[in-house]
Formats: C-alpha cells, structure tokens, sequence
C-alpha cells in the first residue's frame, strides 16, 4: 500500500516537473524543500540550510 503511494505521488510530481517546473514539483513536498534561486534548497534542523545545485 504505501509503495503504491509513493509511486502515485512520484508520477505526480513528475508531470508537474515536466508541465510547470521544479517550484510546482516540489511544492508540498515539505516545508522544509524548496526552490529558489535556480536550486532546491533543504533546511536541515540543527544543520542549517543546504542548496543543491540546480537539476539538468
């Protein structure tokens, strides 16, 4: 069941990637995952934020 779920929601996000961009895709994936300034940016408690370079 869960895997089920897992593969809806990459699907999901997929498209959104494919139709709207990595801001949609990742958007409500946590708050602490976001894009900004052409990179993902993830707030690590008690370690700061860590920027990823941008994907493609």
């Amino acid at each position: 069941m869960l895997r089920s779920i897992l593969e809806q929601d990459i699907v999901h996000r997929a498209g959104r990637l494919a139709a709207y961009g990595w801001a949609e895709a990742l958007d409500g994936l946590s708050r602490q995952v976001r894009w900004r300034g052409g990179a993902i940016e993830i707030d690590i408690p008690g370690g700061g934020d860590h920027r990823l370079a941008a994907p493609g």
